[in-house]
């Protein structure tokens, strides 16, 4: 695996300016996080900056890595791809062999059901990085200062509300991880 420094080099001439401030912001947010919960900060802190390695991709290099981009366009929805095109990316070009970091990166748009903690901080950074401003995000920071788990149920809570409003369909994966992670607070009081 590379060093940070050389990744983060990589990734600036490989994504859109604005992606790559986003990936230092949520590479920012992600070690924050772990800091707080105890997690693995460097593998935590790699995975923030990757996250989104595969999205916002420089045209010079759309055309280098366009049979990896076909096959990943062909296997999921164009919004949802980046995910596991970026997890392709970090293995193949930043050379990163960790299977949980590569897990972080792909579960980072829609989660999980049964997500590791370092999961939960990458999907929970892309959320509340910085540079980020929606409606609501204030609160999903402050559920995620309480706990992994709270940040996590407020997410997938405002995202529903949002597919719902837009009248779009609602992966299910985002509905198994709001009720496991309902199920599991639940449990514990």
């Amino acid at each position: 695996m590379l060093k940070m420094d050389p990744m983060r080099n990589m990734l600036r001439k490989m994504i859109t300016h604005k992606r790559y401030l986003h990936s230092l912001g949520v590479e920012k947010t992600a070690r924050e996080l772990a800091e707080r919960y105890g997690v693995d900060v460097e593998r935590t802190t790699l995975a923030g900056l990757l996250h989104d390695c595969g999205k916002d991709l420089r045209e010079e290099v759309k055309s280098e890595l366009q049979p990896m981009l076909e096959k990943y366009r062909q296997e999921q929805d164009d919004s949802l791809y980046h995910a596991y095109l970026g997890a392709e990316i970090a293995k193949e070009i930043f050379q990163v062999s960790d299977p949980e970091i590569l897990s972080a990166i792909r579960k980072h748009t829609l989660g999980g059901a049964d997500m590791t903690d370092m999961e939960k901080i990458i999907y929970l950074a892309d959320f509340f990085e910085p540079g980020r401003r929606f409606p609501g995000m204030t609160t999903i920071k402050e559920a995620a200062m309480m706990s992994l788990d709270q940040g996590l149920l407020e997410a997938a809570r405002q995202t529903i509300r949002y597919l719902l409003e837009k009248g779009v369909p609602i992966e299910p994966t985002v509905v198994e991880m709001y009720n496991k992670v309902l199920n599991d607070l639940e449990s514990e009081e």
